[in-house]
């Protein structure tokens, strides 16, 4: 009979494989993102031709993505970048963010909110025109769904 308090984990679990918690993979795999991917949304605060680029190696659950705020439109307080999920997390994830460089102000921070389907950064102060602003994120699967 075998011991119930031991367990072996596969090489090929599909929790260990590709650092795969709950069915998403935290380092990658799936699609990853673009600079033309329609999943990534600036809102209006950051001026109407702003810009953004995504880092190379950059997915759903984590990646790097750089803002260049308009020059032309003034940038407003509701500057946001939404990320869309595709598909849907079963639950609300956990989500975190940080500036990582740029040319703008050092003071802006992301305030970071998560829902089953999106992740939004929120930039907590309005930013400078024709500055740039490089964010870090990640977002973890959060629990277990139960049947």
């Amino acid at each position: 009979m075998p011991d119930r308090l031991s367990a072996t984990v596969r090489g090929d679990s599909p929790v260990v494989r590709g650092h795969v918690i709950h069915g998403r993979s935290v380092d990658g795999g799936g699609a990853p993102l673009t600079t033309t991917d329609s999943a990534v949304v600036l809102g209006a605060g950051w001026g109407g031709t702003a810009t953004f680029a995504i880092a190379d190696g950059s997915f759903q659950t984590k990646g790097t993505i750089t803002v260049t705020a308009s020059a032309s439109t003034p940038a407003q307080a509701t500057a946001t970048i939404v990320l869309t999920f595709d598909p849907a997390f079963l639950l609300t994830p956990k989500a975190y963010a940080a500036r990582n460089g740029g040319t703008g102000s050092a003071l802006i921070c992301p305030i970071v909110a998560c829902t089953t389907t999106a992740m939004t950064l929120t930039a907590c102060i309005i930013p400078v025109a024709a500055s740039t602003y490089t964010f870090d994120w990640i977002v973890v699967p959060s629990g277990h769904p139960r049947a």
